[in-house]
């Protein structure tokens, strides 16, 4: 696997989890903590949101479903949502 189709799995990989963030969190239990107001200016946290963990055979069903080459695949993924004032 060249280092670009690495690039692309992994970018592949995120939307998965962007994309499919809500609807997993609506499965699985996730917590919400919001984040200290020390300032309301812009970059602040307002909160931040554990999304459901990914194996690694969960991770390779999906790459190989959409045509990428999973065999270096070997860790699982822990997803986070982060909400930020812009």
């Amino acid at each position: 696997m060249t280092f670009k189709h690495t690039v692309t799995a992994t970018a592949c990989a995120a939307a998965v989890l962007a994309t499919s963030g809500a609807a997993l969190a609506a499965t699985t239990a996730s917590t919400t903590a919001p984040a200290p107001n020390h300032s309301a200016g812009r970059g602040t946290i307002v909160s931040t949101t554990r999304l459901p963990q990914l194996s690694a055979g969960e991770i390779k069903s999906y790459l190989k479903e959409s045509g990428f080459d999973a065999s270096q695949v070997r860790y699982g993924v822990d997803a986070y949502r982060i909400v930020y004032r812009t």
